[in-house]
């Protein structure tokens, strides 16, 4: 939501048309905090486009055609278009761009995640059925986003892991950071000079991290680090902020690690002001991804 509301700082109004999560999907998965779009500020100059959410290779070729169509319609409303890559089936983003490009419309693409690199890593962690689909699927992924990034006019790469995959095909690459703090979420210089002058005698090294539990994020070897860290002789105390699939792990071994209270993982905090208190008050905040973002 505050994401639209920035694009509307920028343009007179907004088509915005994206697939809509079923809600037996929405029920199960508590760490999602959800607004009504009548509440966004622009909101009376912002026009929701309902997608199909068709992730299965059967559901996205039944809706491809149909959908096509409804974002044709679209793209012929629009003066500017931009398209947020992020995979294979079910991936509207990318018909879109085709779409375009069939029209001869210039368009930007934006992307925040290596999705070919980032799937094949996931697979590992599953049979052989699915790294068998994924073989297959990941290849044509890159070969799909490598053309629509040479036939776009803008690319808007989000961190600079993308940034250096997708501009080798890209003629007009940025660099960017899409982030949701504001001004008003900053900490202070006042504070931060305390903070500065104060960690050099605090009896402990605060590590903070705000992320899902899951497997791209690397959770259980932040968990190692913390713990090799302290068995090296450092205090080091730490916590993850966020719920995920691998919550449940991350705090079994921490328990066979032995970090105790040195290691927090209280899950998903619906706090933002909270959230923000943790990520102010830490020292150090290690990233431990294993994909490129």
């Amino acid at each position: 939501c505050n994401g639209i509301e920035q694009w509307a700082n920028d343009f007179s109004s907004l088509i915005v048309a994206c697939p809509v999560v079923p809600d037996a999907l929405v029920q199960a998965d508590s760490s999602q905090l959800w607004k009504d779009t009548r509440e966004i500020r622009c909101r009376d100059r912002t026009e929701f486009v309902e997608l199909p959410w068709a992730f299965g290779a059967g559901d996205f070729l039944r809706a491809y055609r149909p959908t096509r169509r409804l974002l044709a319609a679209c793209i012929e409303r629009c003066r500017y278009l931009q398209f947020a890559l992020w995979g294979l089936s079910g991936d509207w983003a990318s018909v879109g761009a085709l779409e375009a490009i069939q029209q001869r419309r210039a368009y930007a693409l934006h992307v925040d995640i290596v999705n070919h690199v980032a799937v094949r890593r996931q697979a590992r962690a599953f049979g052989w059925r699915r790294r068998l689909k994924t073989s297959i699927e990941a290849p044509l992924m890159k070969s799909l986003h490598a053309h629509l990034a040479r036939n776009c006019a803008l690319g808007l790469w989000h961190g600079y892991d993308c940034y250096q995959v997708y501009s080798q095909w890209c003629k007009n690459n940025h660099n960017v950071h899409d982030v949701h703090t504001k001004p008003e979420d900053c900490i202070s210089p006042a504070v931060l000079e305390n903070k500065a002058r104060e960690a050099e005698r605090a009896p402990a090294l605060r590590a903070c991290y705000a992320g899902r539990a899951t497997a791209v994020k690397g959770p259980t070897d932040w968990v190692r680090a913390v713990a090799h860290a302290r068995g090296l002789g450092a205090s080091v105390d730490a916590t993850w902020i966020g719920d995920g699939p691998m919550l449940e792990e991350m705090r079994s071994l921490a328990h066979e690690l032995k970090l105790g209270e040195h290691f927090k993982a209280p899950g998903f905090v619906g706090d933002r002001a909270q959230v923000l208190e943790v990520l102010r008050d830490g020292h150090i905040l290690p990233f431990a991804h294993l994909t490129p973002e």
